[in-house]
């Protein structure tokens, strides 16, 4: 809540467009897909403390997740563009990020952004008008749900 704060009053303060409506929804989307992207590797930490039993093992899982998602994935991308020699095709590609919660965030927030689709990397390939947020903000959603689904399956499973 703190951040939530501080970020508004900077905004306040480096803006002359206070009273711009589209300015305090852009925020607030942000702030609403950064939570959830946070509660996905939080999803993800429960699924994999729920199968395995060490607590050591179960950090060092969750760091090595975290890791893949944030960096591994876009590289893997990455390759795959520059191995194919830019053939993959263009429909296919942009559907690729859906795999990846952090590509999601990123498409989420910075399609809507003509001048930062220059600087966003892998999320510049996915045009601006070919995912919705709302539909952005439903694959971050699962991304949420379906970790947890399966990890209180298990945890269930292991009770009976």
């Amino acid at each position: 809540m703190v951040g939530f704060g501080v970020a508004g009053l900077l905004i306040a303060v480096l803006t002359h467009e206070l009273g711009n409506i589209k300015l305090w929804q852009a925020f607030g989307f942000f702030v609403l897909s950064a939570t959830l992207l946070g509660w996905v590797f939080v999803a993800m930490a429960h699924l994999i403390s729920v199968v395995v039993s060490e607590k050591s093992r179960a950090a060092g899982l969750a760091l090595l997740v975290w890791f893949l998602f944030v960096l591994v994935f876009d590289l893997a991308l990455l390759g795959l563009l520059v191995g194919s020699g830019g053939s993959v095709a263009a429909d296919v590609f942009p559907y690729l990020l859906l795999l990846n919660p952090t590509d999601v965030f990123r498409l989420a927030n910075l399609s809507g952004f003509e001048a930062a689709q220059a600087y966003s990397g892998l999320t510049s390939v996915a045009s601006a008008g070919l995912f919705h947020p709302a539909m952005l903000m439903s694959v971050l959603l699962t991304w949420v749900l379906f970790p947890f689904g399966v990890a209180l399956w298990l945890f269930n499973r292991r009770l009976t």
